[in-house]
């Protein structure tokens, strides 16, 4: 890249949504570092000499399962100081296989730059997904349970809160209620 905060959203599409293979794979090797390394809630690749090579087998399974990827950049930042970039997504993964819908995902990715002869490359991408969404992209009846088990896990923890606070006094705060000033 020449200028990441630019160039990110196209980038970041690209890489998600190319048109052909050879486009896909083009675009690994332009804009992903030898050594790069990627970590995804299903996946990992530690940096490495070649490791390029298993991130590009990553995307292109990715693709071999959705054959059409809906993608949109939210938004994204760019700190040079740092050489972190930070994306956010929105994507409709659907596999092939199954005849449920897809799912539009919010993800944030960050993506660790390092400069190489003018250039800037991806050395390191991190992916974070909540976990229904994830559920949702691998089997969707399974985001729904853990939909509700956050439901629920809320609601332990305001009961938790609640009893220990009233029982044993403890992290109670003097006022009730939130209250407007």
């Amino acid at each position: 890249m020449d200028d990441p905060q630019h160039d990110l959203p196209e980038v970041v599409t690209l890489l998600t949504t190319a048109s052909t293979p050879e486009v896909q794979q083009a675009a690994i090797g332009r804009f992903f570092a030898p050594d790069a390394g990627l970590n995804h809630p299903l996946c990992k690749v530690e940096r490495a000499p070649g490791s390029r090579d298993i991130i590009l087998g990553i995307y292109q399974w990715y693709r071999i399962l959705s054959p059409v990827v809906k993608l949109q950049v939210d938004s994204h930042f760019y700190d040079p100081d740092s050489q972190t970039a930070f994306v956010g997504v929105t994507q409709t993964f659907k596999l092939w296989f199954t005849p449920l819908p897809g799912r539009p995902a919010k993800l944030l990715v960050r993506l660790t730059l390092e400069e190489r002869s003018n250039k800037h490359y991806i050395i390191q991408q991190e992916d974070f997904y909540e976990p229904e969404d994830l559920a949702y992209l691998v089997w969707p009846p399974l985001g729904f349970v853990i939909r509700m088990a956050k439901f629920g896990a809320s609601a332990a923890s305001n009961a938790g809160a609640w009893a220990v606070q009233n029982t044993l006094g403890w992290w109670k705060p003097k006022y009730g209620p939130l209250h407007k000033e």
